[in-house]
């Protein structure tokens, strides 16, 4: 549950099958789950405070009390993000889908059609005084970023357009404690990191900085310390890019290639984090 204060599985994906990893005072294998495993997965959280969602390449499973469906999709899913009410779907034919969750189940999605190949997607912070999320960004394969509306009125109507320079490899919206701004980072396959401001009303792109990470691609990692969000940034080297005292830091805390990384709660590790 989202109420829960320790994390209790760990799911890691190979490249066709999915392993589950039970945490409790040891961490183990668990042979008879409602996941997947027979499948590579793409994203999985949770979503309506006690639900999960596991995207594979064919579709979604949603998984309530043991019991789990199954919507398939009318092409490959490249990618998805997701928070506790809204899910978007990346597919391989340009679709990008948006579901709301209703508290039980996925709603019959929205669905915008794209005239270039969707390479990444996140979903904006639900900030204060909202209950979703108001933006969706999508890193496309001409090298722009394009910011879509989630207001009811406007769904999936363009609001932002913003062309790089170079192929984008992640994206991650950040909304740190004690600041107003979102901020939107995005990684590039050249090993640079580019941070925007995003107008948390217009959903405009201000303020553009870039800034060089390693020699790889830059994949980048949301995760949370004690209660305030932070990003992670993989290159060939690891960073983990934070505010503190009002100012902003981009720190070397890991001189490998780290390939994922996540957030872990555990009566063992307590604001930890997860590394492959």
């Amino acid at each position: 549950s989202v109420h829960d204060e320790y994390d209790q599985y760990i799911v890691v994906s190979f490249i066709n099958a999915t392993v589950v990893l039970g945490v409790s005072d040891s961490i183990s294998e668990i042979t008879h789950s409602c996941f997947d495993v027979r499948n590579s997965t793409i994203y999985v959280a949770l979503i309506g405070n006690d639900k999960y969602i596991q995207v594979i390449s064919e579709g979604i499973i949603h998984i309530a009390k043991g019991k789990k469906s199954f919507l398939k999709s009318n092409s490959k899913v490249k990618c998805a993000c997701s928070n506790l009410k809204q899910l978007i779907i990346g597919l391989e034919n340009k679709e990008m889908l948006y579901f709301e969750h209703d508290g039980n189940e996925l709603c019959k999605p929205d669905i915008k059609v794209l005239d270039q190949d969707i390479i990444c997607v996140d979903i904006s912070p639900v900030m204060e005084g909202r209950t979703k999320s108001k933006f969706v960004v999508v890193g496309c394969g001409d090298n722009t970023i394009r910011i879509f509306s989630l207001e009811i009125e406007q769904c999936l109507s363009k609001v932002s357009f913003q062309i790089l320079p170079y192929q984008i490899s992640s994206l991650c919206f950040v909304s740190y404690c004690n600041d107003s701004n979102v901020y939107l980072y995005v990684g590039l396959a050249n090993g640079v990191l580019v941070k925007t401001v995003i107008d948390g009303v217009t959903g405009n792109q201000m303020d553009m900085q870039a800034k060089y990470m390693g020699l790889t691609k830059v994949k980048l990692y949301r995760i949370v310390h004690q209660g305030n969000e932070c990003l992670v940034a993989c290159s060939s080297k690891a960073y983990l890019c934070y505010k503190y005292m009002g100012k902003y830091y981009s720190d070397v805390f890991y001189n490998d290639t780290i390939e994922c990384v996540t957030h872990f709660n555990s009566k063992n590790i307590y604001d930890g984090i997860i590394v492959i």
